[in-house]
């Protein structure tokens, strides 16, 4: 099990999310799937774990980053090194070889 670095969901979890899960995270807007997503990614990311967080939105890396730099999970010194930001929202609308073409590379 990966802790999430959200106790109280890590309980709920039973310790965690199990390692190899692919979690899809739905909700309505403002619900706060970005913060969750980005929170656990930015835990992974200060295990010394490498992660790629994609995003289907419009909104570019650097601004979804700017936004983060509030929260007291964000860490600067993980982007880049162990955290990976992807945004393959052009990519869908050119079609699914497109998206799975630009997620093998980054992977």
């Amino acid at each position: 099990m990966l802790a999430s670095g959200i106790p109280n969901l890590d309980m709920i979890l039973g310790g965690g999310i199990p390692e190899g899960d692919l979690i899809l995270v739905v909700g309505s807007p403002g619900s706060g799937k970005t913060t969750f997503g980005t929170q656990v990614a930015f835990h992974m990311a200060a295990s010394s774990r490498n992660v790629l967080y994609v995003s289907t939105v419009s909104e570019s890396p650097a601004r979804l980053l700017s936004h983060l730099k509030g929260f007291s999970f964000f860490n600067e010194r993980l982007v880049g090194e162990h955290l990976f930001l992807l945004n393959i929202y052009p990519r869908i609308k050119q079609g699914l070889q497109p998206v799975a073409d630009e997620l093998t590379q980054e992977v």
